[in-house]
């Protein structure tokens, strides 16, 4: 299996590292425990173990569910900046607005940093005005995202197992035999051909991309493809989102741009 997505450690990672860079001094962690709870909890299990490598002044004080949420009063008296919050899109707006309440009487509110799961066309047209400001991390960009949606994923699938499919085929004889050993040999010299020859010839192929990702590698999209023996990939990436003023998803590289611009 190949594994085009990058994992939630490598998500959690780069999200740590992003609130570090950006000044996050006290961190509150929430984990959504009412969608997806295994998914959300070893997110933020491992964004505070990141948090905690980055050896920075930043630090996670406070960690709760989204069915714990503590008083105000405590809350602001732990001096949160940055809120990480791991779930699912529908809940990452009632967290936001819950911030928004806790710190109403506050010029300066802490900014909130979604998980993956969150960056759905939903949490706009639901969240509407309220998710200004609110950062999404995601394994492709917004600019992508808004173009192709969730079948970005499906047409690199797809590209994928053409490529892989095609280079079986050009080199078919000689992956096949690979695996199929004498039998698949002697089938080759009388032109015959089983379902099982075709297997080992993309079982092969697939082994030969994992065992030497420098020499065997795909592009989609102009982006480099190469696998490791867990089927992840060598060049795993995420991007980072904000909701602009207009409420829609912007790389940060762009919302960058135009406001140097201005």
């Amino acid at each position: 299996m190949f594994r085009l997505q990058p994992t939630d450690e490598e998500q959690a990672k780069e999200a740590a590292k992003f609130a570090v860079d950006h000044s996050a001094g006290a961190i509150w962690v929430v984990e959504d425990v009412v969608t997806n709870f295994v998914y959300s909890n070893y997110l933020a299990q491992e964004f505070v173990k990141q948090v905690q490598l980055e050896m920075k002044p930043s630090k996670v004080l406070l960690w709760t569910t989204n069915r714990e949420v503590p008083f105000p009063e405590a809350v602001k008296a732990l001096g949160i900046n940055w809120v990480f919050f791991a779930g699912s899109w529908s809940n990452g707006v009632i967290l936001i607005r819950q911030v928004k309440e806790i710190w109403k009487d506050k010029p300066n509110k802490p900014t909130v940093l979604l998980s993956a799961s969150c960056a759905h066309p939903e949490l706009l047209k639901e969240g509407g005005a309220d998710m200004k400001g609110a950062y999404l991390i995601d394994p492709m960009p917004a600019s992508q995202f808004l173009k192709e949606g969730f079948g970005h994923w499906g047409i690199r699938a797809s590209q994928l197992s053409i490529d892989l499919i095609q280079d079986a085929n050009d080199n078919f004889e000689d992956l096949s035999r690979e695996k199929g050993g004498l039998w698949s040999t002697l089938r080759g010299f009388v032109g015959v051909h089983w379902v099982a020859d075709a297997r080992n010839a993309l079982r092969t192929l697939m082994e030969h991309a994992v065992n030497d990702p420098e020499e065997h590698f795909y592009y989609l999209d102009g982006q480099k493809y190469s696998f490791k023996r867990d089927g992840t990939g060598t060049n795993p990436a995420f991007y980072m989102w904000r909701v602009s003023n207009d409420i829609k998803f912007t790389d940060i590289a762009a919302v960058a741009a135009n406001n140097a611009g201005e």
